[in-house]
């Protein structure tokens, strides 16, 4: 028995681990910690969804804070409201397509601006027409070759990701 409760709390701390880790990534693609706490919260969770309760016991906000930010995550497609048969409550989850569509577009686009600055510097050693600097342009171009393979891969991997 002690052993069970030993691998509870051990389960528990890396779901609040990852639950951080996922908040962090959420607010630094620009939206607030608390919208990123919630849908690491669902993630996370075994159950299919959530009600306000829940979600006040597992994150420590109030009640009248997770409505007001709740309803307006679900006005934009973040989550789904949904309702259960015999049950007052509503309960949420995670929109799975809208969280594959923002980690693809998060991570595509910080690929790219690094392409863009690659790009720049390449087009600066050009324009120095240096024969010293004709290796570098050429393993520049390869390892942009490789970044369009990579950025082809995360793609594939998010459309088939499980969400």
């Amino acid at each position: 028995m002690k052993d069970d409760k030993i691998e509870l709390s051990l389960k528990e701390k890396y779901e609040e681990r990852l639950i951080d880790v996922i908040e962090d990534i959420i607010w630094k693609m620009g939206f607030e910690q608390l919208q990123g706490r919630l849908i690491g919260t669902l993630v996370v969770s075994q159950d299919d969804a959530l009600s306000i309760d829940d979600l006040q016991k597992k994150t420590g906000y109030g009640a009248s804070a997770l409505s007001l930010i709740l309803k307006d995550m679900a006005r934009y497609g973040m989550i789904k409201l949904i309702k259960k048969p015999g049950e007052r409550k509503q309960f949420f989850t995670i929109e799975k397509q809208w969280l594959k569509n923002m980690l693809s577009n998060a991570l595509v686009f910080n690929i790219m601006k690094g392409i863009d600055n690659i790009n720049e510097i390449k087009n600066e050693i050009i324009d120095l027409n240096s024969p010293e600097l004709n290796d570098l342009t050429t393993r520049i171009n390869e390892f942009l070759e490789e970044i369009e393979k990579m950025i082809n891969l995360i793609k594939e991997f998010l459309s088939n990701f499980p969400f």
